[in-house]
């Protein structure tokens, strides 16, 4: 209920969703994936892994700390994308 009062704007760039681990724009199957992600559990390192199927090689992370850095430099493979800290 609570993400039916935020507005949402249409994306110019795909999300990944930690959902569904595919690219995604529509703004109400981002919402139903919000809401899954925080009911459920994410699958982070399946994104991660697509994102690099799909040719990213760099992520930004946004917010407090690194933790998200931290988990890709964990990765041993070295297919995860490389993720910079803001």
């Amino acid at each position: 209920a609570a993400l039916e009062s935020v507005q949402f704007n249409s994306l110019s760039v795909p999300m990944i969703s930690n959902k569904t681990c595919q690219p995604m724009t529509d703004i109400n199957e981002i919402k139903d994936a919000l809401v899954y992600q925080i009911t459920n559990g994410v699958r982070w390192r399946e994104s991660v892994l697509n994102m690099a199927e799909l040719g990213i090689t760099e992520q930004i992370e946004v917010g407090p700390g690194n933790v998200l850095t931290g988990l890709c430099s964990r990765d041993r493979s070295g297919r995860l994308p490389e993720v910079h800290p803001m």
